[in-house]
């Protein structure tokens, strides 16, 4: 079923390499402006956090939105975490699937394991463009997914077309409005993947610590106690996992 909306200009392909990689050439070379909603129905080189591989099962749903921003998102650290929330919420609302969490940074997991991620990245102005876009890639298993050592769950009566309704409108007024975005801290503690003080193993870059997990911050960055002393760690090169 083709996804149409009001808000956004819509783009559905067959199979693309990457819908974040095809919406940021298109932008560049000023194709396309936003807001656009791209779906695609196969990806065939999805990536995510760091570079990683996406792994997608036969019937997922992969996405990405592109959406103007000006120069606050870079003072708003808590964004992943707060589209990891939305993503969360319009699963839920689309689905039976119960037991929804939220891991840091942005990723939603079912029953335990990982369901569904998305990919935030930023396209800056240029001297060709005026608008700086905000691009946020989305994959959600719909169905088994196999692989060598990879786990993860799938949800097999999401209705896709409520979902994508959902997530997008939501994304929209996020950003789209002149009311400033806020991380619902609150949210999160409820739908926390990790318990407070339940002991992890943090990698960054290419070493690694083990510490006790003590929630996120207003700002969403995740603290972690380590040999009595609280880090903080933002997105980005930060992998939390349980010990």
């Amino acid at each position: 079923m083709s996804f149409t909306s009001e808000l956004y200009q819509t783009i559905e392909l067959s199979e693309v390499d990457s819908t974040n990689r095809y919406l940021k050439t298109e932008l560049s070379e000023g194709r396309l402006t936003g807001p656009i909603f791209c779906r695609a129905h196969s990806q065939t080189a999805g990536y995510g956090q760091r570079g990683r591989a996406w792994t997608q099962s036969l019937d997922s749903l992969t996405f990405s939105i592109a959406l103007p921003f000006d120069g606050r998102i870079g003072e708003m650290p808590f964004i992943s975490a707060q589209i990891a929330l939305l993503l969360r919420q319009s699963i839920a609302g689309a689905s039976h699937a119960t037991n929804l969490t939220v891991k840091w940074p942005n990723d939603v997991f079912l029953d335990g394991k990982k369901v569904a991620g998305c990919l935030i990245e930023m396209l800056s102005p240029s001297p060709s463009r005026k608008e700086g876009y905000l691009i946020i890639g989305v994959g959600v298993n719909c169905s088994p997914v196999s692989g060598d050592g990879f786990d993860a769950q799938y949800v097999n009566d999401l209705d896709s077309e409520r979902f994508f309704q959902s997530f997008s409108v939501a994304l929209y007024e996020l950003f789209m409005v002149d009311v400033p975005p806020v991380f619902k801290l609150s949210e999160w503690r409820n739908h926390d993947f990790f318990t407070p003080g339940q002991e992890v193993i943090v990698y960054h870059n290419d070493s690694s610590e083990t510490g006790r997990y003590d929630g996120l911050d207003e700002m969403a960055c995740a603290m972690v106690e380590i040999e009595g002393r609280v880090k903080r760690y933002q997105s980005g090169a930060v992998s939390i996992r349980p010990l």
